[in-house]
């Protein structure tokens, strides 16, 4: 698995990592530069996630895209879908920081930070649209992180078509164990300038 949009030497402290679906530049190509299939019922099995172009679920935000593993597979007359469980992964560096995202997905699916669940969203039955017609709301982590984290979507298919679509980002901050560097920097120069002060005072 490639950890995909990240330098091999981390971030850095403010830095956003954007999460977002689709953010190549086509789509119905599997191009999309966050997303890896890590396992799939249909269509490709592993490398990067397929860019759905206006899928029967409603267009994506500006600059997103629906992402499955085969191209076409919401177009009329398109691949379809064998019921099961379609999953992506995602990797981003930071022990510290926020995760914020919101999502969709037909019919249901489960997030999950390095291995634990963060949410379920829609309908595994494939009876209420929930899933695919709304976003979940809005999802705030401020723990649970890893020097280097996995971010997977397992999408639950009830047949037919399947896809996600996540919006987010992670902003990494800096751990409190690197503060006493700069405070202590910080407190040497207003000493100094307190010390000047007061000598031309006397």
């Amino acid at each position: 698995i490639t950890a995909l949009g990240l330098a091999s030497g981390g971030l850095r402290a403010g830095t956003i990592t954007n999460l977002d679906t689709g953010q190549g530049s086509g789509v119905n190509t599997a191009s999309d530069p966050t997303w890896n299939i890590l396992s799939a019922t249909f269509g490709n099995t592993s490398g990067p996630a397929v860019l759905i172009g206006d899928p029967i679920w409603g267009a994506a935000p500006a600059g997103s895209h629906w992402i499955a593993t085969d191209p076409f597979p919401a177009d009329s007359g398109g691949s379809q879908y064998a019921a099961g469980t379609y999953s992506y992964i995602t990797t981003f560096a930071g022990d510290t920081g926020i995760l914020s995202f919101a999502l969709k997905a037909d019919n249901e699916v489960t997030v999950r930070l390095n291995g634990n669940v963060l949410l379920s969203w829609g309908d595994s039955g494939g009876v209420l649209p929930t899933g695919w017609a709304t976003f979940s709301p809005l999802q705030t982590i401020t723990s649970g992180f890893k020097p280097s984290n996995t971010l997977e979507l397992d999408v639950e298919n009830n047949g037919a078509y399947t896809g996600a679509l996540l919006v987010g980002g992670f902003t990494a901050t800096p751990e409190p164990a690197t503060w006493p560097l700069p405070l202590v920097g910080l407190a040497l120069v207003l000493c100094g300038r307190w010390k000047a002060q007061k000598s031309l005072l006397s």
